[in-house]
This record gives structure tokens, C-alpha cells and sequence, in this order.
């Protein structure tokens, strides 16, 4: 990675140590470079910057709008997946096909796959703002139980990635929020996903709409 007016990269900071265990060479230690902490930390805010930066004219040259599947997709996705009730093996499984359908990139998955988040890039600094008027179901959180990772979701994809999409990153330069990389990646599969939930049969459906409701009236009771 590369700053904006400047050759310099990473591998500019760093110094290569010797291994953890010398049965395995490849396995080498990294240290920052002595004296180098206030410039190192001035480049990761550089790149940061020109990332957001680069984002924001991305989203505005990425309007959002319903994904379009065929209806052997949507009958495929829907007999295979609930979207409310999934275990991890299905989740994982799902997004593979959300890739192989061309709904998310495979650079993507890092967003919606737990433990393939870089280390460094867009996301790791920076304010984000939850815009509460597109979250799904709001009245069913409570405190800290929100669903931010699949652990959290108890299966229910369908609310994670909707309160997902709902976070909103912020531009300094020009004063706004806007829907960054992440947020346009869960906006798409969330919006396969209220398609799925849409095409079940009505009985489903409506058991469906029946748990979310009795799970948004439980902590609603429960704060009142």
C-alpha cells in the first residue's frame, strides 16, 4: 500500500527479525523501525484519508438498488436457506453463493465473513453513525445485544445484515455521512435476503412475520 504523493509503502516502516522458531524459517518476526512511530502512524492517517476519500466518490457513483436475481436463483436461495435460522456452516455457505452469483465480489467477503477483516484498510479508523430509521426491527435491541457479528445474530441473517447496512461512514471534507464499501456490500445481501424472505410460502411467511413481531414486543415489555 501505497501514500497519496509518495513511493513510500509499508514495508518502508518495518524490519524483518529473526524467526518465531527456528524449525520454521518462514515464520519471520516484524518490528517498526526505531524513531519511526510518529511518521509511521502520520502515513497509516494518510491512507486512511485518501481510502475514505476514494470511497465517498465511490458511492456516489454506486447507487443502490434492488439486486436482480433470476427466478431459478431466488427459488435455489430459497429452498436452501432460511433466512432468519442459519448456522454458520450455511452462512458461509450462502455468501460463496452470493459470490458465485456475482451479487458480491470475492474481495468483499472480508466484510461479511468473520476472521478475513484486514488489518489495515477502510474501517479501521473513522466514525460511523447507525441511521436507526433503516434498521430492521428496532425495538428487539437492547443495550449491547445487536447483532454485529454472526455469533451475535443467533441465525437470524436477515436482521444482522440489515442492521449492517444501516451503519453510515463519515466524509470531513465534505461534511456528510454516506454509505461506505462495507455498507453497500450488506445493503446487497440484505436485500437477497428480504427477497428470499419474501418468496416463502405464505404459512412460512407468516411464521416469520409472527416471531419478529413477538421478539420486538418482548424487549419492548421488558423496557417498559
Amino acid at each position: 500500500m501505497t501514500s497519496v504523493g509518495t513511493t513510500r509503502s509499508m514495508a518502508d516502516f518495518f524490519v524483518w527479525k529473526e524467526p518465531y522458531d527456528n524449525r520454521i524459517p518462514q515464520c519471520r518476526r516484524v518490528e517498526l523501525k526505531e524513531g519511526m512511530e510518529e511518521e509511521f502512524l502520520a502515513f497509516c492517517a494518510q491512507q486512511e484519508e485518501a481510502a475514505r476519500a476514494a470511497d465517498f466518490a465511490a458511492s456516489k457513483q454506486e447507487p443502490m438498488k434492488p439486486v436482480v436475481l433470476t427466478p431459478d436463483q431466488l427459488s435455489y436461495l430459497t429452498e436452501k436457506y432460511d433466512p432468519r435460522q442459519m448456522s454458520k456452516e450455511e452462512y458461509h455457505a450462502f455468501i460463496q453463493d452470493m459470490v458465485e452469483m456475482g451479487v458480491v465480489k470475492e474481495e468483499d467477503k472480508h466484510f461479511l465473513v468473520p476472521g478475513l477483516t484486514p488489518l489495515w484498510g477502510l474501517g479501521c479508523f473513522g466514525s460511523r453513525l447507525l441511521d436507526t430509521s433503516a434498521v430492521p426491527n428496532p425495538d428487539q435491541y437492547d443495550g449491547w445485544d445487536v447483532p454485529m457479528r454472526y455469533e451475535d445474530s443467533h441465525g437470524n441473517i436477515l436482521n444482522w445484515h440489515g442492521y449492517q447496512a444501516a451503519f453510515r461512514a463519515f466524509d470531513g471534507e465534505s461534511g456528510t455521512w454516506f454509505r461506505s464499501k462495507r455498507e453497500r456490500v450488506y445493503e446487497k445481501t440484505y436485500n437477497v435476503l428480504q427477497q428470499m424472505s419474501q418468496n416463502a410460502p405464505a404459512p412460512i411467511r407468516q411464521e416469520q412475520m409472527r416471531k419478529d413481531y413477538l421478539a420486538s414486543r418482548l424487549v419492548w415489555d421488558r423496557r417498559g
